[in-house]
């Protein structure tokens, strides 16, 4: 999984620097996912920080974003959206703790 969190993120990192602000932010959300089921909270922190500078340029409200999470792991989408909420507002996820 971790592996998958690393490609996720250099695949956002790559549309982010096209200017593909959508694209960028799916691959990041797919890789905090990743990065959450499998427990790597360095790739998580650099992601959430991504996500939000994301989220604030494009206008992308919470709600809007939080649908747009699916998990493809062990963890639910509910886990993974209170997650990223968490994570958003500066907790360290419940899941981790």
């Amino acid at each position: 999984m971790q592996h998958n969190a690393t490609k996720y993120f250099a695949l956002a990192r790559t549309e982010e620097m096209a200017g593909h602000d959508a694209p960028a932010i799916l691959f990041y959300l797919a890789s905090f996912c990743a990065s959450l089921n499998c427990y790597d909270t360095q790739t998580l922190y650099r992601t959430t920080a991504k996500i939000q500078r994301l989220q604030a340029r494009i206008s992308l409200p919470d709600e809007s974003l939080i649908v747009m999470v699916h998990s493809y792991g062990p963890l639910s989408d509910e886990v993974c959206q209170l997650s990223l909420l968490q994570s958003l507002s500066g907790e360290l996820p419940a899941v981790l703790t």
